[in-house]
């Protein structure tokens, strides 16, 4: 799909990174099952990786990355770590392949036990094309991606949409998860996290409030059903 330079500028991380729900009826989905190369279940401070299994090419930085997020918000915004700790218990996966074929996150819900499955394309906080990016960078990019995949699978879990069969229902499921990602990084901004963090945020939260009133996103996104 052809996507145009100001959409691109305009939408950092939306236009870089695209957010897949998969479903079962799902026309998009790949009917593989998620390939988990190993599984293990950590623990870090305070307790923030409880109820999450950490599945696949995942690395260390992986998992400081997790942490260190998850405990950002669990110290600066309660309301949004409930939010998190609502939808678990979880599988947080990192399978390559999957960024190699242009999705860099997927959610699906729920396997055995319940679980919803987020498995990102790439190494938690980056992305295809993060070259140079800070630090504060990449931890905002990514907590607002777990956010908007977080939505997805409490919204399917609630059954809150139908599945993805046209462009309506596409929409509808890929806007809950596009405005929660606004709103945390909105309420990041209300925080004193530094000069970095609010360029940032305020660049993120501005092209992403903007593209949502775009057609030119919801193409990107649902434009398949179209035809």
């Amino acid at each position: 799909m052809r996507t145009t330079n100001k959409l691109k500028s305009c939408f950092i991380t939306l236009s870089i990174i695209v957010l897949v729900i998969v479903t079962r009826n799902d026309a998009t989905a790949s009917a593989a099952p998620i390939p988990f190369v190993s599984i293990a279940t950590l623990a870090a401070p305070a307790d923030v990786l409880d109820r999450i299994t950490l599945a696949g090419e995942y690395t260390d930085a992986d998992v400081q990355q997790l942490s260190s997020s998850l405990q950002l918000l669990q110290k600066q915004l309660p309301v949004w770590s409930q939010y998190i700790e609502e939808a678990k218990p979880l599988v947080i996966a990192i399978d390559l392949n999957e960024g190699a074929r242009g999705r860099a996150a997927i959610a699906k819900c729920c396997i055995a036990g319940g679980r919803g499955v987020i498995t990102f394309g790439f190494h938690l906080g980056q992305s295809p094309d993060d070259a140079g990016q800070a630090l504060a960078a990449r931890q905002v990019t990514f907590i607002g991606t777990l956010v908007h995949e977080v939505t997805h699978i409490r919204d399917q879990r609630a059954g809150r949409f139908a599945p993805k069969t046209d462009r309506q229902s596409c929409v509808a499921a890929e806007k809950s998860g596009l405005e929660k990602q606004v709103q945390v990084k909105r309420a990041l901004a209300a925080l004193n996290l530094g000069a970095a963090y609010q360029q940032v945020l305020d660049e993120q939260i501005n092209s992403e409030a903007t593209a949502l009133r775009s057609r030119e996103l919801w193409d990107m996104y649902c434009g398949m059903f179209d035809h």
